[in-house]
């Protein structure tokens, strides 16, 4: 009796534990990926944002570019970002350690306009800057480079202090800002400030630009609180 009754409760308890099983969910580990990043010249790239696609999952390069995250799933996509360069997506597979190489994004500095040490679009810049160029210079005879501000650069005037020959002439950019202090501009010819324009031969000036206002002049500090009158000479 006692043999018949274990050969009919077997049966129900393996039947029994197959169905528990089934009812368990599985439980896998996190997988770690980890790598590097550098950039095209194989310099190490710290604070490289490194995203796990699809995910709230992320984390930075340290300072020798190393990462590492956990990942609840085996394989997946990587995004790795950074100021000034391109974005780029890299598949994982497992814990398999990574070589991710970030390249320069072209004409990022586009947006930036640095005006003092280069040059600017002139669509951005064009009521701050005023400009002749040599060839305007060589249709006008002039006996002396002042002359030629004359009636040729809006915001700028240029006039004689007295009726004396070969009296210097008073150039002001955008009228008089001070009545006890001087409201000459600065000169600066080929970067080198100088006191005045006396002496430079108009036939070998190629191009006169005046910066007019404080974001225009601001390289050139209070020197340039009166206009900068920028010559390049050929």
């Amino acid at each position: 009796m006692k043999i018949k009754l274990l050969y009919f409760v077997l049966p129900l308890l393996l039947a029994f534990q197959q169905i528990s099983a089934a009812k368990s969910p599985t439980v896998w580990a996190d997988v770690i990926i980890s790598g590097q990043v550098v950039s095209a010249t194989g310099e190490t790239m710290p604070g490289v944002s490194v995203v796990i696609k699809g995910t709230s999952t992320g984390t930075i390069t340290d300072e020798n570019g190393v990462f590492e995250l956990k990942s609840a799933a085996k394989s997946g996509t990587l995004i790795f970002s950074f100021v000034g360069f391109n974005t780029i997506e890299q598949n994982f597979n497992g814990s398999a350690a990574l070589k991710i190489t970030l390249e320069a994004a072209e004409g990022m500095l586009d947006e930036a306009v640095v005006v003092g040490y280069g040059t600017a679009k002139r669509g951005n810049i064009a009521n701050a800057v005023s400009s002749i160029s040599g060839a305007d210079l060589e249709d006008r005879p002039l006996n002396r480079i002042e002359n030629a501000f004359s009636g040729q650069l809006a915001g700028v005037y240029a006039q004689t202090v007295n009726g004396e020959p070969g009296a210097e002439m008073q150039i002001r950019v955008r009228g008089t800002g001070s009545v006890n202090a001087s409201n000459e501009p600065l000169y600066v010819v080929d970067g080198v400030p100088v006191d005045n324009l006396r002496g430079i031969n108009p036939n070998d000036v190629q191009s006169i630009d005046v910066l007019k206002d404080a974001a225009a002049a601001a390289i050139y500090g209070s020197r340039g609180s009166n206009g900068v009158v920028l010559v390049t000479t050929k």
